[in-house]
């Protein structure tokens, strides 16, 4: 920062360079602001802004512009997150939530991912009408993606199985296609991993 003007560092391979508001990137960006704690960028082919959010070490000299092929918190790759229990109980249903964030590949698509689980544990809830179904897995679809706009989707699950046990449900990427038509690289995340626990007795005690 010189006076009250900030500028960032551009970083890419061995090459860095002062840029301010204004300046375009690889004709791919443009540095829309630059503030203590972030940078706005636009996306020039989208449209789209984007704000990278910097962290408290950057140095005096202000802050650090992501490359433009990479900026701060995106990936080139889609990538799917799920988030649910780590516990249920027995005969209990539960609700396992899907993401996909399509990362910098603008609009998906295509975006279909398979869902697999022992059925001798686990069986989809009724509410689940968005998967298509066979014994032990489900395909979903989570079309809708698109630059900065993750979908979420829900899916209810029922405990079938009469005895505590551990289990685990697999997400796996089936067909996440761009706009163009090109089959894109996925992160998947882990398994989900799942304890199945006797329910909760009501205290009868006092």
């Amino acid at each position: 920062m010189y006076g009250t003007h900030l500028y960032g560092v551009l970083s890419r391979g061995d090459r860095m360079s002062l840029v301010s508001a204004g300046d375009t990137v690889d004709g791919a960006y443009r540095v829309q602001s630059i503030h203590e704690d972030r940078i706005v960028v636009l996306q020039l082919e989208l449209g789209k802004e984007q704000q990278v959010m910097l962290s408290s070490s950057a140095p005096a000299l202000g802050p650090i512009l992501p490359a433009a092929s990479d900026p701060v918190g995106m990936t080139e790759a889609a990538s799917l997150q799920v988030a649910g229990p780590s516990r249920v109980a027995l005969g209990e249903q539960f609700t396992l939530t899907i993401s996909l964030d399509p990362g910098l590949n603008g609009q998906l698509a295509g975006s279909y991912v398979e869902l697999q689980f022992d059925p001798k544990v686990l069986a989809l809830g009724a509410k689940s009408a968005r998967a298509a179904t066979s014994s032990g897995s489900a395909r979903l679809d989570l079309s809708g993606a698109y630059m900065g706009h993750p979908t979420h989707v829900g899916i209810e699950f029922q405990v079938v199985t009469p005895v505590p046990t551990a289990t685990e449900i697999r997400v796996v990427p089936t067909n996440i296609e761009g706009a163009d038509g090109r089959e894109l690289a996925v992160n998947a995340p882990q398994a989900h991993r799942l304890a199945i626990v006797p329910p909760v007795r009501p205290d009868k005690g006092g």
